[in-house]
Order: structure tokens, then C-alpha cells, then sequence
């Protein structure tokens, strides 16, 4: 997740630099890239949701004694 934020940072950033006077490459880089980001923060967002349930099922199943 890291790696894709900073990438996209870094994109944004490099193109601003190659293009300072105009915004419009900036604004659409920025649009056409959120995605992928926003993909990856889901996907670990999902696996914290994931690992976090899986221990609520281990300690149901240890008060329950199963």
C-alpha cells in the first residue's frame, strides 16, 4: 500500500515538473491513478477486516470451549 501511495505521489509530482504552467496533464494523471491506490488500501484495509474476524472466531471458540 505504501509503495503505491508514493508512487502515485511521485507521479503527480514528475508531472507538474514536466509540466509546470499547465494543471489539465496534472488533474488527469492524479484522476486516471486513483483507483489503483484506492484499490490497495482497500485490499489491506480488507485484510486487517479479515485477520481481525478471524481472531474473534478463535476466541468464541475458546470461551465456548469447542
Amino acid at each position: 500500500m505504501l509503495f503505491a501511495v508514493a508512487a502515485y505521489a511521485a507521479g503527480i509530482y514528475l508531472v507538474d515538473v514536466a509540466t509546470p504552467e499547465a494543471r489539465l496533464p496534472v488533474v488527469l494523471f492524479a484522476v486516471y491513478f486513483l483507483p489503483a491506490v484506492l484499490r490497495s488500501w482497500l485490499q489491506f484495509y480488507w485484510q486487517l477486516r479479515r485477520d481481525s474476524r478471524g481472531m474473534l472466531t478463535d476466541r468464541k471458540k475458546a470461551l465456548n470451549g469447542q
